[in-house]
């Protein structure tokens, strides 16, 4: 199939797998909170009101392979919570760790110990809406979008075969259609994060296990980009997804992803200073905001000229998996003891 007519060709299979579908009136009474311990609050009926610290959801009774999930979100308070993983150095991090930063989420494909899933974020403090596979994908996409407070949000998340598309207020934002392997029965929710609150209504579920699976694949050619995004913080995006985490001018910590759909393999400082942790003042090194050039193809990344008036060190620069991404900064160190 031409690859332009791709996009065309999934937006008549979502429609037509809508029409005809099975919807079910959710009965949100029904549905059961996870954590145990997290009491979500009734409105009216068909109508909840959401707040957490971590990621916790209202859950469906029943568990569905293809199925559309919507529903109207309103955020009514802001997320509290923005620290993120990558805003140091660490190690992994506990698999059902989640970003702060965003306020709502709605979950399909979940496991029934909560072990791994699909979640599409929405955060008002990003401007943008994310799908996320966890515990061993991250951020798939993360795609530019307008979210406002108090008012409400009208959000669509299809899953069917190996594809994922999400729309918010009625424009497409998401399109995932090589997603391996096959997605398989699962839970779906609602959910909250970040010390948000947000109110949730109109929620509803429908079958799509009358229609067959969509097997559409198309080739990936890198488009790289670079955007402030987690901790205002450059990253460099391939298209919608972000590989790399850039380091700043208070942290060396850089993130990066070694393929698609996978999450950060790799870890490494932009320099690594001389000083020996104080042993030798003289050679303390400073780094900067990086600067960053280029695009589609490439992206290159230095940092600015320092401030300390001594020797200068260029890196050599250096690939990352397969993608012509080239990385080069510039330290500069003082003289070393004598």
């Amino acid at each position: 199939m031409p690859r332009e007519l791709i996009p065309f060709f999934i937006i008549v299979w979502f429609t037509s797998a809508a029409l005809n579908a099975q919807t079910m009136a959710s009965d949100l009474s029904l549905w059961t909170a996870q954590p145990d311990d997290w009491k979500p609050a009734v409105l009216a009926e068909g109508k909840v009101a959401l707040t957490a610290d971590k990621w916790s959801f209202l859950f469906a009774p029943e568990e569905h392979a293809h199925v559309e999930l919507t529903a109207n979100v309103t955020i009514v308070e802001a997320a509290k919570q923005l620290r993120f993983f990558g805003e140091s150095w660490s190690a992994w991090p506990d698999p059902t760790f989640g970003d702060g930063g965003f306020e709502a989420g709605v979950l399909v494909h979940g496991a029934k110990d909560l072990s791994s899933g699909f979640r599409v974020q929405l955060s008002h403090k990003y401007q943008c809406v994310a799908l996320v596979k966890y515990p061993e994908g991250g951020y798939l996409r993360v795609v530019p979008c307008e979210v406002k407070l108090n008012q409400p949000i009208a959000v669509s998340v299809v899953t069917h075969g190996h594809g994922i598309m999400v729309k918010v207020d009625g424009q497409q934002k998401i399109t995932l259609v090589n997603v391996p392997p096959l997605l398989k029965s699962g839970r779906v929710a609602i959910g909250t994060s970040s010390h948000a609150k947000v109110e949730f209504d109109k929620v509803s579920v429908t079958s799509l296990e009358q229609r067959p699976p969509l097997v559409t694949a198309s080739a990936r050619v890198a488009q790289l980009s670079v955007r402030r995004w987690l901790g205002d913080r450059q990253w460099v995006f391939d298209h919608n997804e972000p590989i790399l985490q850039l380091h700043n001018e208070r942290d060396p910590s850089c993130f990066a992803k070694l393929m698609p759909g996978d999450k950060p393999r790799l870890t490494f400082d932009s320099h690594w200073g001389l000083e020996n942790q104080g042993a030798f003042p003289d050679a303390a090194s400073k780094w900067t905001e990086p600067v960053v050039s280029g695009g589609v193809g490439h992206v290159v990344v230095q940092e600015r000229e320092g401030s300390i008036p001594h020797e200068e060190h260029t890196a050599r620069p250096f690939r990352l998996a397969a993608r012509d991404i080239h990385l080069r900064h510039r330290q500069r160190i003082g003289s070393p003891s004598r």
